[in-house]
């Protein structure tokens, strides 16, 4: 068996997770533009994004609640029942 979130704040957070991506890419592309336009390089810009994201990995890492390793989704439940299913 597998333990779930509850629909509440999970929906609560798949909202801030969409809303944060999207002002993300908006931010990201109105600055590549402001960086593009005074040096007339795309150059510029492109090391302007691979920076930006160089800096967002060491966040990405430490943020809360990434105790486990791996991309499970969700983590079997304790149990003591020896006829429990495990799938």
């Amino acid at each position: 068996m597998l333990r779930s979130i509850p629909p509440q704040p999970a929906g609560i957070n798949a909202r801030v997770v969409l809303t944060a991506t999207l002002l993300g890419m908006a931010l990201g592309g109105w600055l590549t533009g402001e960086v593009f336009d005074p040096t007339g390089f795309c150059r510029a810009a492109f090391v302007k994004g691979v920076l930006w994201n160089l800096l967002n990995l060491p966040i990405v890492r430490s943020r809360p609640g990434r105790k486990r390793k791996g991309w499970r989704l969700c983590r079997p439940i304790q149990t003591t029942d020896p006829t429990a299913v495990r799938r």
